[in-house]
């Protein structure tokens, strides 16, 4: 069994919605350094100062359906004949100034208390226009394009990272469906 077969890439959301995403809510002033959750201490906190800044809790409905869209093209796309998630957590939005990263890490975790178990972790790019960032899993480079989103299993075998923004901005987002 190869790894690779179980991530998947879906060019789902028009540009004009991608653009439409970040002009809203890039000047906002409710972004946050990113912090991680430890769960046994039940905080949150930044692990250096290249941490990239994160966007919660704000009304991305116009993101859910191209979640869903790709929830349900993964299960067809590898015969899966059972739904394997019924939900998915709030949609967080991430931006990454020149300079900023996310560390390698992988994504069986609980943001909080009330979400499920993540099941299946995916990734939307809001844009392309930037230098640098690349989203490397396994140490392998996955090119995303603005309007796409990578889909893969919220495990231990799927480490990840974005490598340092070297020019312009990274927009992207991400969900957890459980």
């Amino acid at each position: 069994m190869n790894l690779k077969n179980f991530v998947r890439v879906y060019n789902l959301i028009p540009t004009q919605v991608c653009n439409d995403v970040i002009h809203k809510y890039d000047s906002l002033e409710e972004w946050k350094t990113h912090q991680w959750y430890n769960p046994v201490a039940d905080e949150k906190k930044s692990q250096h100062n290249k941490e990239l800044d994160v966007l919660y809790n704000q009304d991305l409905d116009v993101l859910k359906g191209f979640v869903l869209q790709a929830v349900v093209k993964y299960h067809e796309d590898l015969k899966i004949k059972e739904n394997l998630v019924s939900n998915h957590s709030n949609i967080r939005l991430n931006k990454y100034k020149t300079g900023r990263i996310m560390s390698e890490h992988f994504d069986l975790i609980r943001r909080n208390k009330t979400d499920g178990i993540p099941v299946l972790s995916l990734v939307g790019a809001l844009n392309d226009n930037y230098n640098g960032g690349q989203f490397l899993m396994n140490n392998e480079v996955i090119t995303l394009k603005q309007g796409d989103i990578l889909v893969f299993p919220s495990t231990f075998l799927y480490p990840h990272k974005v490598t340092e923004v070297t020019e312009g901005t990274r927009y992207t987002f991400v969900t957890w469906a459980y």
